[in-house]
């Protein structure tokens, strides 16, 4: 059964419809884990699809991020290894259909600018049917009517990345180190320092 779903959970798992939703980054069927998901109501287990190489997939070591999130049914997850360029990919899962598909795969311009395994994190938000999704030392968009997926902004902070939460404020805070920092998603401002508090 482990070697089924794999093991080692990774980043956050997601709640909707009465099930869970979780990643998992070793075992499985190539050795660096399994989308799985938990019915609450019947008390089960199951495997959606594998990661490999390709669709992406996890260090074994760092859980930072890897958020996964659903919305209209399909499952977005993050991933920080593997794909076309070997940084990663953005996926989606059909619930409906039991399809996954890569929506992107990672590059310089789209969230590799570090590539420090501490910094591969993948916060995903909901905002006016886009995604807001965090990888790695930018803030990228994924607009789910066209498909295409762009970077918002350079971050330009140094230190690792600790937690980032999205509010419901349409704000993203991020904690890197022992600095918080802030990211007004309606105005687009740049992040700015909460312990030297600033309108916004």
């Amino acid at each position: 059964q482990i070697d089924n779903f794999g093991y080692n959970p990774t980043g956050r798992p997601f709640f909707y419809n009465n099930k869970l939703y979780i990643q998992t980054n070793l075992g499985a069927a190539n050795g660096v884990g399994a989308m799985v998901c938990f019915d609450l109501a019947t008390m089960t287990i199951s495997k959606l699809f594998d990661f490999d190489t390709n669709i992406g997939y996890d260090n074994d070591t760092y859980d930072f991020g890897r958020d996964t999130i659903v919305h209209n049914n399909i499952l977005y997850v993050t991933k920080s290894l593997g794909g076309a360029n070997a940084v990663g990919t953005f996926l989606a899962y059909d619930l409906i259909n039991n399809t996954v598909s890569k929506i992107a795969d990672l590059n310089n311009s789209l969230g590799a600018v570090n590539t420090s395994v501490a910094r591969d994190v993948g916060y995903v938000n909901i905002l006016n049917n886009e995604l807001r999704l965090l990888y790695r030392d930018r803030l990228l968009r994924y607009d789910i009517a066209s498909g295409t997926v762009t970077s918002d902004v350079d971050l330009n902070y140094s230190g690792n990345i600790k937690s980032a939460v999205f509010s419901q404020n349409n704000r993203l805070y991020i904690g890197v180190d022992r600095t918080t920092y802030m990211y007004n998603l309606t105005t687009m401002q740049q992040f700015q320092d909460t312990s030297s508090p600033t309108t916004v």
